[in-house]
């Protein structure tokens, strides 16, 4: 199968705001390509799909759904994140302090979707591949970049 022109990632407008402001404009993601228009080749299932991701917390944030498991997520994972920035000597633990306060105080509004947009051939070197029990399915094509510079991608925000 050829590679990819694009791959596509939803990050939240907070996680986006870490990045930028104290990771060093450096990004962590987990991304996938297009859905490919070829009947016989599968595509990802919608835990995966950076566009089903994109809607379904979208909703979450209209609707104001103070319960979403989504924004839960997200928030956990925000945390390991600077758990993990910290240990690996990014942050210190005064910072790290910092990011869990302004997660612990951040609106349903500030977990607002933001669909990011990279050119493959720009990323690949960057790309990690996830163990198999991590993907969604066994013919799920899914990417981890860790550490994914400010200028690899474009942002962008659709509106439903």
């Amino acid at each position: 199968m050829s590679e990819p022109l694009l791959l596509y990632s939803t990050v939240t407008s907070l996680a986006y705001h870490l990045g930028q402001r104290y990771y060093g404009e450096m990004h962590n993601v987990w991304c996938a390509p297009a859905r490919r228009a070829d009947q016989y080749v599968s595509n990802n299932p919608p835990s995966p799909d950076p566009l089903a991701i994109y809607w379904s917390l979208l909703r979450e944030i209209k609707g104001n759904d103070g319960h979403s498991s989504k924004i839960n997520d997200n928030r956990h994972g925000l945390i390991l994140g600077a758990n993990g920035k910290e240990k690996q000597g990014v942050i210190d633990s005064r910072t790290r302090e910092l990011i869990e306060a302004v997660i612990g105080r951040a609106t349903i509004n500030d977990f607002r979707p933001l669909f990011l947009a990279m050119p493959y051939a720009m990323v690949k070197p960057l790309i990690c591949a996830p163990g198999v029990g991590n993907i969604a399915s066994a013919t799920s094509q899914e990417y981890i970049i860790e550490s994914l510079p400010r200028e690899c991608f474009d942002i962008l925000e659709l509106d439903s």
